[in-house]
């Protein structure tokens, strides 16, 4: 029992450094500064909500366009789907088709679709991304909206469309390692002696 608060204790220190905003770390803002038609797609690189980085798009009710994005730690961002886990792995494997001007214009569906986002508030340009969001818009003839979205910092990762972190690959370790020392204690206590 003791060991099972020990490692919960670990788990619980691991994931405090963790933090989930939920509806406020990403904006959306039509009317960017080159176009009346343009959106502004911004994330924040910290947690108060005050370091901003953006990419700024071309809409048709169609597709989507890239045209320009902040040059400071930058952020990618990456057509994803409900579901899909987002991180550094899975984008190093090219699960996601990114958002660039080389592979601009992108079709888009009407209805809602997913943005996947990674940047970092320190790192220089893309070098140890921690901090991973994903943004769910809906594309109408009217225009675009955004609908809900949620961004994890110090992660390594984010679950697109739930408000759920990836953990720290240490984190499964440590319960892997603990709970195969609690079976092997609990069968050297078990064995006669002899």
């Amino acid at each position: 029992m003791k060991t099972i608060l020990i490692l919960f204790a670990l788990f619980l220190a691991t994931e405090a450094k963790s933090t989930l905003v939920i509806n406020s770390n990403i904006e959306l803002i039509q009317g960017g500064p080159f176009d009346p038609h343009d959106y502004q797609l911004t994330i924040y690189q910290d947690i108060a909500g005050t370091d901003p980085t953006s990419i700024f798009f071309d809409w048709t009710p169609t597709s989507l366009t890239l045209i320009a994005y902040n040059l400071d730690q930058g952020s990618e961002w990456y057509f994803t789907q409900h579901g899909d886990v987002f991180t550094s792995n899975a984008i190093a494997a090219s699960a996601f088709t990114l958002f660039d001007v080389a592979n601009s214009p992108h079709t888009i569906p009407t209805g809602p679709f997913y943005f996947g986002a990674n940047t970092d508030q320190d790192a220089p340009l893309m070098f140890s991304r921690n901090i991973f969001g994903w943004a769910m818009l809906s594309n109408s003839p009217s225009g675009l909206s955004l609908i809900s979205s949620a961004v994890g910092y110090d992660v390594p990762g984010i679950i697109i469309g739930e408000n759920q972190l990836v953990p720290e690959p240490s984190v499964g370790l440590m319960m892997a390692f603990g709970i195969t020392m609690m079976g092997f204690v609990r069968k050297v206590r078990r064995q006669p002696e002899g």
